[in-house]
């Protein structure tokens, strides 16, 4: 039991004269008080009561430990309130860690319209690399690819990370290929060097190859830099291409093809020890996110309507081309 409340029930047990008395009044059984200060007499090591069939009463030492318990409690109840003040005020720093694949430009809109309606909430980020553990490190909230967690935290998905093709001007210029296996492992490349694992849109074509580009990096960052210089093609999320695409830089090459969507999840540790801001942004990046991940699912889910639609109507429509051509 943790010290603290084995002082407590010490303690109550020092002004009540009664084990029985004190576990009613804490729903516990009489057992659990006994235990509690034979725990705290081992800790110790004194004797805190004279026990016998008919009395109960304290040592002389056991009264000096209570005295000073009082004392310690009391300023124990002190700092618990001071505490719970502090974690129910809309103050003070968040601590934010993101996922280096991730990139910031996802976030960075949240975050922007979070600290415009909370002036007292200041917003530190900082970013981890795959199998880190941000949280065990300082972080209050992570956001990540890791959909599983350990016990004492909490994780749900608020998106999914969908990535593309990207390709610089040299390798419009240089490069023949049609589709992505036509590429050679050295011209792909992807942020910590893993295979690309890609489908076809409107089908269920899948592509599994491997990168083995000269350049490596675990930064998206670097890895679309790299294509802008003519490294490769590179496998990167619209977040990360769309400011170099919007400068002219990259462009997206074998747009029938993208990336497997990754769940995109965001972790904290249990709610009993968040404090109120930190809580108030979870549910902020929850809620905005998750809403933009529900009208982004709903649009693939239309887009992929209208592929089938349009495959249906071209199946449909083969055979009276044919009838119509036949002599």
């Amino acid at each position: 039991m943790h010290t603290i409340k084995c002082l407590e029930l010490f303690k109550a047990v020092a002004e009540h004269k009664s084990f029985s008395r004190v576990a009613a009044a804490n729903n516990i059984s009489p057992s659990a008080v006994t235990r509690a200060i034979q725990e705290l007499e081992t800790e110790l090591g004194v004797r805190l009561f004279h026990r016998t069939t008919r009395k109960l009463s304290v040592t002389d030492v056991g009264m000096s430990v209570y005295n000073r318990a009082v004392s310690l409690l009391d300023n124990y109840s002190e700092i618990k309130g001071i505490s719970e003040a502090c974690a129910g005020t809309m103050s003070g720093t968040v601590r934010v860690a993101i996922q280096r694949l991730l990139g910031f430009d996802s976030l960075s809109l949240t975050l922007d319209q979070y600290m415009r309606s909370h002036d007292n909430v200041t917003v530190s980020v900082d970013f981890f690399d795959a199998g880190d553990d941000p949280l065990a490190s300082g972080a209050d909230i992570a956001i990540s690819l890791q959909s599983e967690v350990r016990d004492v935290y909490i994780a749900r998905q608020i998106d999914s990370l969908g990535m593309s093709l990207f390709g610089g001007k040299r390798f419009l210029a240089e490069s023949h290929a049609l589709f992505p296996s036509d590429l050679l492992p050295q011209e792909r490349m992807s942020p910590g060097g893993s295979s690309w694992d890609l489908i076809a849109r409107g089908s269920e074509r899948h592509l599994v190859l491997p990168c083995n580009s000269r350049f490596r990096s675990a930064s998206p960052q670097a890895i679309a830099s790299a294509a802008v210089q003519g490294f490769g093609v590179a496998l990167l999320s619209s977040a990360i291409a769309n400011p170099h695409v919007k400068a002219g830089e990259l462009f997206p090459v074998f747009e029938a093809w993208r990336s497997l969507p990754v769940p995109v999840s965001i972790s904290y540790r249990s709610r009993q020890f968040v404090p109120e801001r930190v809580r108030s942004l979870i549910a902020y990046i929850s809620d905005t996110m998750g809403l933009r991940h529900r009208s982004d699912l709903s649009l693939s889910v239309r887009n992929l309507i209208q592929s089938a639609q349009i495959e249906n109507a071209d199946e449909v429509l083969q055979p009276r081309e044919l009838e119509t051509c036949s002599p």
